[in-house]
């Protein structure tokens, strides 16, 4: 059975909830294993399409998941107290989590690309980020535990990360994002590199903080 870092960190995530609703809940491996280890006691599948829904269906027969072929939230039609996107695109999260702005359920985010797009939106839109998690599974993925509040965010913040938990995963991944503005620095002029620098030093001076 497909498990990962990334699954393992998601339903850790999730214990000590009631109801989780997983949109794109693809083959419904986060749900299965969080009812498995007695995190939550009962599911909400959700997914565009039918065939990984389907999988999700067989995976968890006899399990108190019930099933939703739907957009995000569209079409969801019983409560929740923790919701979860995961492996999509920040800009897709997003615009899921605009379905529902009055939702006053928790989140668990773990989007693959754009991550400052995420911190801003959480940030202009009630949202608390509890801790974020660094997760290497072949490649580096991000986990945000959120909840409905109030915070405010440095731009440095917005760029590096919010409550992060501070661990060698951690360290590894700030000196590979170095690494990349570095790349990208110099590959760049005029402003686009101004920009790339600036950012460069925020994750330096994250690295230097650390070290401290």
């Amino acid at each position: 059975m497909a498990r990962n870092k990334r699954i393992d960190s998601i339903v850790e995530a999730l214990e000590g909830y009631h109801t989780a609703l997983d949109i794109g809940t693809d083959h419904g491996y986060v749900l299965k294993h969080a009812l498995d280890q007695h995190y939550i006691k009962k599911g909400i599948a959700s997914d565009l399409r039918k065939q990984p829904l389907e999988k999700a269906k067989n995976l968890l027969k006899n399990y108190p998941v019930d099933f939703y072929l739907t957009d995000g939230f569209l079409s969801i039609d019983q409560p929740f107290d923790i919701v979860v996107i995961a492996g999509m695109g920040s800009h897709t999260t997003i615009d899921i989590m605009k379905q529902r702005l009055d939702i006053q359920a928790d989140f668990i985010l773990m989007p693959h690309d754009h991550l400052h797009i995420i911190r801003a939106f959480l940030c202009d839109h009630g949202f608390v980020i509890d801790y974020e998690k660094i997760i290497e599974d072949r490649h580096f993925y991000t986990l945000f535990k959120v909840f409905r509040g109030t915070m405010t965010m440095s731009e440095k913040e917005i760029y590096t990360g919010y409550h992060v938990i501070i661990d060698d995963t951690y360290k590894k991944y700030i000196k590979k994002m170095i690494a990349h503005y570095q790349t990208l620095v110099s590959k760049t002029h005029s402003e686009k590199q101004t920009y790339f620098k600036k950012i460069e030093r925020y994750f330096m001076e994250v690295l230097h903080d650390i070290h401290d």
